[in-house]
């Protein structure tokens, strides 16, 4: 009986000694948590890059599905997490609403506008948006979280993400990404 949590111990310890290099390169060289900040006025904008190799892992649900082809076809996108948030602590989309239909308005905003207003710049080039997804916190978060993507991007250069104030009638929030982590 007393030999069982060793057993275990030494199973786990082969299945990760087994792990695929490039997953451990991953999380050596790109970390799993690179957050970028940057503020304009009052909006605060965080935004995490979110790379192929990562993306593919957390895909992984069957068997039969492939790393390598599952890296493959994330490769082809720039995926970022974004979060947007007043200095103030401010529920994002309850700043300033007068009715309940004003949240909602501003709800259907990010779901269907705001990837007009998402940009990555990377030489001497802008990228629009692909999409923007919503991550529903029903006000549980002072911030408003959004999946961002892109068509695949130049490796060779910085990159810039770019959210337009314009709708909250703001100055253009910049987070730089260096090219290291593309």
């Amino acid at each position: 009986m007393k030999a069982i949590p060793y057993i275990v111990f030494l199973i786990v310890l082969y299945s990760c000694s087994n792990t695929d290099d490039s997953i451990r390169e991953l999380a050596l060289k790109k970390g799993g948590d690179y957050w970028q900040f940057d503020t304009s006025g009052p909006l605060q904008m965080e935004a995490r890059y979110l790379p192929p190799e990562l993306l593919a892992f957390k895909e992984i649900k069957e068997e039969n599905e492939s790393y390598q082809d599952l890296k493959k076809e994330f490769a082809s996108q720039r995926l970022f997490k974004v979060n947007l948030q007043w200095k103030n602590g401010v529920k994002f989309l309850e700043d300033k609403i007068k009715k309940e239909e004003d949240y909602y308005k501003r709800l259907n905003y990010f779901i269907a506008h705001a990837k007009n207003d998402f940009y990555l710049y990377h030489s001497k080039d802008t990228v629009s948006a692909k999409f923007v997804e919503v991550e529903r916190t029903y006000g549980q978060t002072p911030f408003l979280s959004l999946l961002v993507g892109f068509n695949s991007i130049d490796k060779t250069e910085n990159t810039n993400l770019i959210y337009s104030g314009r709708v909250w009638n703001l100055p253009d929030v910049h987070i730089q990404f260096n090219k290291e982590i593309f």
